[in-house]
């Protein structure tokens, strides 16, 4: 999360939202949905438009689709009137709106849907690579009034450079930064935060990003374990589907081919530095209690059925062609054929939540999931 200071000033910027965020941050405290055991859900306070599919890297960890299917992408993407009805309708609750891919930046709406949720008096963020925040397209988010903007860096020059699959990528991260940086100003928005994954065999080039996003004087700096499934998982979570009738052979995360030759001495230096490191604010997705010895220990296991999860009470996903998704590609209907809100409640989404909350069995495709899993091993 972002420093108390600054999340104060994006709140008085935007008090209807703080205030309805506020009520939805309550909600998922006070666990009633989620203990009711229905599958019941009052709305999300949290939606993600993953709104391109489409990519100009070739980061080897990621399941976005390479360059040469970007013209396929397209032609299955939403148009800017779709978003802008997705929006109305869910306004009068105030989610925030989180836009990721893909690359975002691809979309050349993407200010304009901005714009448009702003408009609405909604929070909004992002996620990009920075390949395109030339000075213009930085200008134009600035002034957009989106609140946060996360870029990705997962090391050194050659270690980014590397996992993103393009040369140069580094170099058009510190662009990108100092290009917001420069149209931010002494504004509060948008927050800027540099995220990376921690890499299990070289947990060190971590550090980089650390003293990176202090040299730049981002807001914070973000890191989060690699999410992945063995071979197996892929089967289990073929029966499942097939079972239950709900979600499909995705699992989120990258597939293990082989097992990792983890540094687990490392990976537990590497987060002690990161909690400790001083001049910006850092925090871990997924919190600092993970056993990484346990979460990175082959043969690799299934995550504890005390590992809890609300994402499905709180959260949605609208793919790039209208499916709407309780998490990745676990599609209840199309937003094109029905209501958001209809879709919200639909009897598959609220099978899935009861599965969730009776934790009688493993849900395959979670397996090493930290979108909002609270992973445990007994």
């Amino acid at each position: 999360m972002p420093s108390a200071k600054k999340i104060i000033k994006i709140a008085l910027s935007n008090p209807q939202s703080a205030l309805l965020q506020g009520f939805h941050k309550l909600r998922r405290k006070s666990r009633l949905e989620y203990n009711l055991k229905s599958g019941w859900s009052l709305c999300p306070d949290f939606i993600t438009f993953l709104i391109t599919k489409r990519c100009n890297y070739r980061c080897y960890r990621c399941s976005a689709h390479a360059p040469e299917e970007m013209k396929e992408q397209l032609a299955a993407e939403m148009t800017t009137d779709d978003y802008k009805r997705i929006i109305d309708e869910v306004a009068p609750y105030k989610p925030a709106i989180y836009f990721c891919g893909g690359e975002p930046t691809l979309r050349d709406d993407l200010v304009e849907i901005i714009k448009y949720i702003k408009k609405k008096k909604m929070l909004c963020a992002m996620t990009t690579n920075a390949s395109l925040l030339e000075e213009k397209l930085a200008k134009d988010l600035v002034e957009s009034g989106i609140d946060f903007i996360s870029i990705s860096l997962d090391g050194d020059e050659a270690a980014h450079d590397r996992s993103r699959g393009i040369p140069g990528a580094y170099k058009n991260v510190l662009r990108g930064v100092r290009n917001l940086q420069k149209y931010r100003g002494k504004k509060s928005r948008p927050h800027i935060k540099l995220v990376g994954i921690i890499d299990p065999e070289n947990p060190i080039v971590s550090r980089h990003v650390l003293e990176m996003a202090k040299s730049l004087g981002v807001d914070e700096a973000n890191f989060g374990h690699l999410m992945f499934y063995p071979k197996n998982v892929k089967i289990d979570q073929e029966e499942f589907a097939a079972k239950y009738k709900i979600g499909s052979d995705y699992i989120t995360g990258m597939e293990a081919e082989k097992d990792f030759q983890s540094d687990i001495s490392g990976l537990k230096k590497m987060i002690r530095e990161i909690r400790k490191f001083e001049g910006v604010h850092t925090s871990i997705a997924q919190g600092f209690e993970i056993d990484v010895e346990k979460y990175y220990a082959s043969p690799y296991q299934y995550p504890s059925l005390k590992s809890e999860c609300m994402t499905p009470w709180f959260s949605a996903i609208i793919r790039p062609d209208g499916n709407v998704s309780s998490c990745m590609e676990f599609d209840v209907g199309n937003i094109k054929e029905r209501k958001f809100l209809k879709i919200w409640n639909d009897p598959k989404w609220k099978l899935f939540r009861r599965l969730k909350s009776r934790k009688k069995e493993h849900i395959p495709a979670c397996f090493r999931c930290g979108e909002g899993q609270k992973i445990k091993f007994d």
